[in-house]
């Protein structure tokens, strides 16, 4: 279709030769893979990444709280979702605690250490 309608306009002049050595693509209808930045989303991925850290520098942790932590971002989701808001900010609480935990397990490890 794009092929015939600049067949079309080509005789006509309405459309040169040189106008189609370049193109622009407008992206601005395209679907972009942005989500919204939630905090209970926000703790938990940092929890997630300090313990990849820690791990990383063979920091032995007491705890990573990684099963409860999935657990309760997806529990603070589906509260949220049927607005039930109390319980979602106690999941999100639950959240930041855990990774509150992690920070505070972390620090002393690391002042521990020679």
């Amino acid at each position: 279709m794009l092929k015939m309608s600049i067949q079309a306009r080509l005789p006509s002049k309405t459309i040169t030769p040189r106008s189609l050595q370049v193109v622009n693509v407008d992206t601005t209808v395209q679907d972009k893979a942005i989500a919204f930045p939630t905090d209970a989303r926000l703790y938990h991925k940092a929890r997630a990444a300090l313990v990849r850290q820690a791990k990383k520098c063979r920091l032995q942790l007491r705890q990573s709280d990684e099963r409860l932590s999935k657990r309760d971002l997806m529990m603070n989701g589906r509260y949220a979702h049927a607005k039930q808001m109390k319980r979602a900010r106690s999941m999100q609480k639950r959240l930041r605690t855990y990774l509150g935990c992690v920070i505070r397990d972390i620090e002393r490890k690391l002042q521990s250490q020679p």
